[in-house]
């Protein structure tokens, strides 16, 4: 018994020290992301609906002042979404929508993971609004938020059901956020060619 105590003890212990490193890693690389080195990178924003035999693809590009200000613009220039302090607003079709209810919760809730991993190495903390797992796979690290909090009980109004986000290991780059949703349907956005622009405009996040 006390053979089976420590081989269990010792994969405990090795899982652990794999778990925390996934996130130091993904650390590291999140500390990139504050507008000082990069602050705009190219995004392929991908709609799967099961119901459509096609994806619809659309290109955009990320926009980055800081942490908490943030915007993502598509070349149609009727579609938009700007995280500014905790709040999010979206446009549309060319309409803006301040989002609210469980959308700002949710979008707020992908925010808050990242925050934890960034400034403490620990998502601990937000096991009671969702469960939240890290995985490593070749070069690419994984992390699964899949919410757990009332919002199961409105379902329909859900953003997402699980939002995976994939990092880079070799390229140090966030590499793919997938919003997913009821019957297999999911909205990716890919992200390519991080750069430093020397002076962002206004209007990218001011719309």
């Amino acid at each position: 018994m006390k053979k089976i105590c420590s081989i269990l003890m010792m994969i405990y212990l090795s899982v652990t020290s794999i778990y925390a490193g996934t996130l130091e890693e993904i650390r590291n690389i999140l500390n990139k992301y504050d507008g000082s080195r990069y602050n705009t990178a190219q995004v392929l924003r991908t709609e799967h609906n099961t119901a459509i035999s096609d994806d619809i693809n659309e290109v955009g590009t990320l926009y980055i002042q800081n942490p908490d200000i943030i915007s993502m613009i598509f070349r149609t220039g009727y579609d938009a979404m700007l995280y500014d302090n905790g709040s999010f607003t979206m446009y549309q079709k060319g309409k803006k929508r301040v989002a609210g209810g469980i959308i700002s919760e949710q979008l707020g809730l992908i925010f808050e993971v990242m925050g934890h991993i960034k400034n403490f190495n620990d998502v601990s903390p937000l096991e009671q609004k969702a469960k939240i797992s890290v995985s490593k796979s070749d070069n690419i690290h994984k992390i699964i938020v899949e919410p757990i909090a009332e919002w199961k009980n409105n379902r329909r109004r859900m953003l997402y059901t699980s939002c995976e986000i994939e990092f880079d290991v070799i390229g140090q780059n966030l590499k793919s956020l997938r919003l997913c949703r009821r019957g297999g349907n999911y909205t990716l956005y890919t992200f390519r060619d991080f750069e430093k622009t020397a002076v962002l405009p206004d209007i990218v996040f001011k719309f």
